[in-house]
């Protein structure tokens, strides 16, 4: 319930937004601020720490300290925040990969590799079908559908449910960039042509 909560989820669009309203308002004032190099350090760490925060905290681990006592309201807002937290963490990373200088300009320069490129292109049939083909997996490596019937997961059980579930998009996402996206887009640019 709390992992599918929309208010739970709202920490990437809020950050986006914020993204696009500093680039659009304060483009210079920001290109300024990262052409320091102990800033754009300091931005690349707080970007850092703001991004392994929420993985350091114990949220989904029913054993930890977290949980005990057990308050629903509590783990609902940390784990709303842990995502804020993240997204904050990721959109100062954004920010100083556009205006790249000092350690931001090293970091832009691992994003211009070639192998991105497909990658890229396969984003959003990936995003789309990603979650179905974790099921599949999930089904292929434990046998059944029955939740009751899993006593144990392993670190080789999500291991192998992580690259099963990446091949399978990978090997489905493929064909549909190919034959559906990329022909729509294709299409679009030919009209537009006339």
């Amino acid at each position: 319930y709390f992992y599918e909560a929309d208010i739970a989820r709202y920490g990437p669009f809020v950050a986006g937004l914020l993204l696009a309203y500093l680039r659009v308002f304060y483009s210079d004032r920001l290109e300024i601020l990262f052409k320091n190099s102990q800033r754009s350090i300091i931005t690349f760490f707080l970007a850092a720490l703001l991004m392994l925060f929420p993985v350091l905290v114990p949220l989904y681990d029913p054993s930890s300290w977290f949980y005990h006592p057990f308050s629903a309201t509590l783990n609902f807002w940390v784990l709303a925040s842990s995502r804020q937290i993240f997204s904050s963490g990721m959109m100062l990373l954004i920010l100083g990969c556009w205006y790249p200088a000092g350690i931001f300009k090293k970091i832009n320069g691992i994003f211009e590799w070639g192998i991105w490129r497909p990658i890229s292109r396969l984003s959003f049939p990936i995003y789309l079908f990603h979650f179905p083909f974790i099921a599949v997996a999930a089904i292929a490596v434990f046998g059944t559908t029955n939740i009751k019937d899993i006593v144990f997961i392993s670190f080789f059980h999500g291991a192998a449910i992580f690259f099963l579930a990446l091949a399978l998009t990978f090997l489905f996402s493929i064909p549909l960039y190919i034959y559906v996206e990329r022909a729509l887009i294709e299409r679009s640019q030919k009209k537009e042509t006339r």
